[in-house]
């Protein structure tokens, strides 16, 4: 007799043969042509793969158990002859693989459906994540790809129509859940093959929109199988009714399920309520309508694409059967009537919105982290070197080489469209030349520019440091504009900062060592600066009159060397006036040299006159002048000295004794007792 699971054994063990096939194809065709939508199909594929082995190991464990059922009856049929005889008839006791497939219907088949939601749910998630950078990459080899995801969309067709025409068989049931798997699989992958097609021919639209659309059905198909291992758990059995596995999904069955799409929903919705809820006059009513309804629902959601909307600080360009319009007609904001789609696409772009675009770096994926900046410790997610110039103060290098060194930099790029057309046409990658071209001129400024803040007056102040970052940014900004204007990206540089730009962290502690003593030479130099302007205008009231007239004296000996007498005159002249209208120390000096000349001059005619006057006496009575000089002689001479005059005549020897010294005590001789009376 012939096994009536074989077949259905051997279908799922062919889908898990081909399905795995196909998981290997498309991972290499995913990274050959850089395709996100591929690379999302293909655990598809792999979670079809491990439906396959379910069902294949339950038909098989059928197999057994029918083989097991056949040789059970045959033991039967035997009767006395067998040895089991005399155990009154018990043969089933003995029905191993029967046992076996009810364990694991029962309880291995709801455990993998749980975990198969699990992996749908968890990969589509993992997916999402990746989605929004991975779909923005340009796809190659389109052509290739398309060529495989067209055989492989047909070879999962005809499995999957075999599988379910197989379902239509009561004891093959179970194998219509690989069916409506393979049919997914079978669709994802013929969409693919249009888009890339498209893709081809420079239209990525709906390669992008699959390669969001295959991670939500994952999810989606995850969380049903979920939903339908919950229900299940809850739905009363019926004897002698087939029971649905949890993997055999109800929305895939709507258009996989044989006898058409409204037969399957009835047949659905019977199964959930357990009566004949498709024979209620409501539910023929819908079944009628609904058909006329989808359609009127799809014409007017068609016709609504004649309706272009842009909205304020937004532009549009349309493309006509894939041809962009003018460059003149980009649309500013209003209503615009179009052809429906896809005659007519719209693109529509904030043209007023300041856009971000990090250079150097990538930032934290936790925006309100405040963590302080300092040196020492990283400041974002991921930090690139940067080599730049280096001034070294008081040392040169072998054979006039320049100095080098390593800096972090976080330059943040703000910026917008200024023109939609060249943004949407000119480049097919914007952003991506941008944020190359940002990172170029970055580099080729850095290496020209220095980290230290020069101190020569005809530096450029291109520094990534100190007062020069201001300007460092603003030429840094005029260069990639110049760049991109020559690629007619249509963006317009709003603002470059140099807002992290530091050490690596291994060196940070010495670089702020040199720096600091940069800064403290610096110091120093301006320091002198400010006390050579303050000596400079204590001089001459102000720097720039003394520096003039220093100019002057310099002109006025040149003058007295080469002997032009003409210029001498001339140059004295300006010097002389320049000396009159000095104020501070030169004024001081010249004031008191003048008053010294003038006490000289008159000290010389007083002492001339009185000389004159003095002769003129002297010649009148020479000894009464002479009397009067001595005399006046003493009295100055003598004036603070005390003076006694004694009187004695010549021939008298007696001999006086004066004690002229102060008392300092008076003696009590010395005491003068007043008379009685007095």
């Amino acid at each position: 007799m012939k096994i009536s699971s074989r077949r259905a054994e051997h279908t799922a063990l062919l889908a898990v043969t081909l399905t795995v096939v196909f998981f290997v194809l498309i991972w290499v065709l995913s990274g050959l042509s850089n395709s996100f939508a591929l690379a999302s199909l293909k655990w598809q594929f792999l979670g079809t793969s491990i439906i396959s082995i379910i069902l294949w190991f339950q038909f098989r464990l059928r197999g057994l158990a029918e083989q097991e059922k056949l040789d059970l009856a045959q033991l039967d049929k035997a009767g006395e002859q067998n040895i089991f005889a005399e155990q009154g008839g018990q043969v089933s006791m003995f029905a191993v693989a029967a046992k076996r497939l009810e364990l694991f219907e029962k309880w291995f088949l709801p455990v993998l459906s749980g975990l198969t939601a699990a992996y749908q749910v968890g990969i589509g998630i993992y997916l999402l994540k990746n989605a929004a950078i991975m779909t923005h990459f340009s796809v190659k080899s389109a052509q290739i790809g398309a060529i495989f995801m067209f055989l492989i969309a047909f070879a999962s067709f005809l499995i999957a129509r075999y599988a379910t025409g197989l379902s239509v068989q009561i004891e093959w049931k179970p194998i219509r859940a690989l069916g409506s798997w393979l049919l997914a699989c079978a669709v994802f992958s013929f969409l693919i093959a249009v888009s890339l097609g498209f893709a081809q021919l420079k239209y990525s639209l709906m390669h992008i929109v699959l390669g969001w659309a295959v991670p939500c059905f994952m999810i989606v198909l995850g969380g049903e199988v979920a939903l339908n291992l919950i229900f299940d758990i809850y739905r009363p059995r019926i004897a002698g009714q087939y029971h649905r596995a949890s993997v055999d999904s109800r929305l895939l069955g709507i258009f996989n399920e044989p006898g058409g799409v409204f037969h399957s929903i009835a047949t659905t919705i019977d199964y959930q309520f357990g009566f004949k809820v498709s024979q209620t006059w409501f539910y023929k009513l819908l079944e009628k309508a609904i058909m006329p309804l989808a359609i009127l629902s799809i014409i007017l959601l068609w016709l609504m694409s004649c309706i272009l909307v842009v909205g304020p600080g937004e532009q549009a360009v349309i493309e006509r059967f894939g041809t962009p319009l003018n460059k003149a007609e980009v649309i500013e904001s209003g209503f615009r009537f179009k052809y429906p789609w896809p005659i007519d696409i719209a693109y529509v772009e904030k043209v007023d919105q300041i856009r971000f675009l990090p250079i150097g770096y990538t930032p934290k994926a936790d925006p309100m982290d405040r963590t302080p900046l300092i040196w020492g410790r990283p400041h974002h997610e991921k930090e690139e070197n940067l080599l730049v110039g280096s001034e070294v103060f008081g040392t040169f290098t072998e054979q006039g080489a320049s100095s080098f060194g390593m800096v972090v930099t976080a330059v943040p790029v703000r910026y917008r469209i200024k023109n939609l057309y060249d943004y949407l046409y000119m480049n097919s990658t914007p952003i991506e030349t941008l944020a190359a071209i940002a990172q170029g001129e970055l580099t080729r400024f850095a290496v020209s520019a220095k980290v230290e803040t020069s101190d020569d007056e005809n530096s450029s102040g291109e520094s990534l440091l100190g007062g020069g970052r201001a300007k460092a940014s603003e030429l840094l900004r005029q260069r990639i504009q110049q760049r991109i204007d020559e690629k007619q990206l249509g963006i317009e540089i709003v603002f470059v900062a140099l807002e992290g730009v530091h050490p690596p962290k291994e060196v940070a502690a010495d670089y702020q060592a040199v720096i600091g003593a940069g800064q403290q030479r610096q110091a120093t130099i301006l320091a002198a600066m400010a006390q050579r302007n303050k000596v400079l205008a204590s001089l001459g009231g102000s720097v720039d009159k003394v520096y003039n007239m220093y100019n002057l004296s310099e002109q006025y000996l040149e003058a007295n060397r080469s002997g032009n007498q003409e210029k001498i005159a001339k140059v004295g002249g300006e010097l002389d006036e320049q000396i009159k209208q000095a104020s501070g120390e030169i004024y001081y000096k010249l004031s008191l040299a003048r008053s010294y000349a003038f006490e000289k001059a008159n000290r010389a005619k007083a002492d001339g006159l009185r000389f004159s006057s003095q002769m003129k006496a002297y010649k009148a009575a020479p000894q009464i002048y002479a009397r009067e000089l001595r005399l006046a002689m003493l009295e100055e001479a003598l004036q603070n000295t005390r003076k006694y005059v004694v009187i004695s005549d010549v021939n008298d020897h007696q001999i006086l004794i004066f004690d002229l010294k102060e008392k300092i005590e008076q003696s009590l001789y010395d005491i003068e007792i007043p008379e009685k009376g007095k």
